[in-house]
């Protein structure tokens, strides 16, 4: 009988066996040597300049690989009718999606901890603002997993999967300029209006991407009125997770598997 164990361990044994991690450290290598190397041609706050190009760079590796890894784990998993063999077994389907979630989030949370941990020797930070930075850029990968898993799914190509997923990720990324524009500008029409209906929509239902793990903390600190914008964020993330799961759910119960 297949438990909880083996089930939550297999995501993190394929990304052994892929090698992943050692991929992975290598790109987070290349990422530093390339920020230090523009960091070196800036005239003026040479230091902040690297701590934004480091903070950055990572948190956009961390995004891509984690989208990758799963997308292409699930499908793998589909087109080598492994899907079916755990399914035959005496495991739910709730259960493999509730497994596979909190393995990708595992994963989520440990690749936030250790690029969190590898820019802990920048000069100029400071503990809480880098626990603050790490602890939301885990929040935001845990959410992301969430969505390339159901994309992974629910779509047969493990490219569209991967394009769905980080045009989402974009649109999460883009809400505060969008909020912005609707704000400042004035519906002149019904097409207009439509449009801002829509964009506030999204910013509601999408999670708030653009407010975690922003490179302004590390440089130049919090502010006040951060915690309460975070708590909300993260409030909307944690509701957006909970239905992208039931979704997940939903999608694999229609499925003849």
């Amino acid at each position: 009988m297949i438990r909880f164990h083996p089930l939550l361990s297999y995501p993190l044994k394929a990304a052994l066996n892929d090698r992943v991690f050692w991929f992975f450290a290598a790109l987070v290598a290349a990422c530093y040597g390339l920020s230090f190397f523009m960091g070196m041609t800036a005239l003026v706050e040479k230091g902040a300049f690297v701590i934004a190009s480091v903070s950055s760079s990572l948190r956009l590796l961390g995004v891509l690989c984690m989208t990758l890894f799963i997308v292409n784990y699930l499908r793998r998993l589909h087109d080598s009718r492994d899907l079916e063999y755990l399914l035959a077994r005496p495991v739910s389907k709730p259960r493999f999606v509730l497994c596979h979630a909190v393995s990708f989030v595992a994963l989520s949370v440990f690749v936030a901890g250790a690029l969190s941990f590898l820019m802990w020797p920048l000069p100029g930070l400071s503990l809480s603002v880098l626990l603050l930075w790490g602890g939301t850029y885990a929040l935001e990968l845990a959410a992301l997993s969430l969505v390339a898993m159901f994309f992974a799914m629910a779509v047969s190509s493990a490219a569209a999967g991967t394009m769905l997923t980080l045009a989402l990720y974009i649109l999460g990324r883009m809400s505060g300029q969008l909020l912005s524009i609707v704000h400042h500008h004035s519906a002149d029409g019904a097409i207009h209006a439509f449009l801002e209906s829509a964009i506030q929509l999204v910013s509601v239902l999408l999670p708030r991407f653009d407010l975690m793990c922003q490179s302004f903390w590390l440089v130049y600190g919090q502010g006040p009125e951060t915690p309460w914008i975070l708590a909300a964020a993260a409030l909307q993330t944690c509701i957006f997770g909970i239905l992208i799961l039931i979704a997940t759910v939903i999608d694999l119960l229609r499925r003849r598997i």
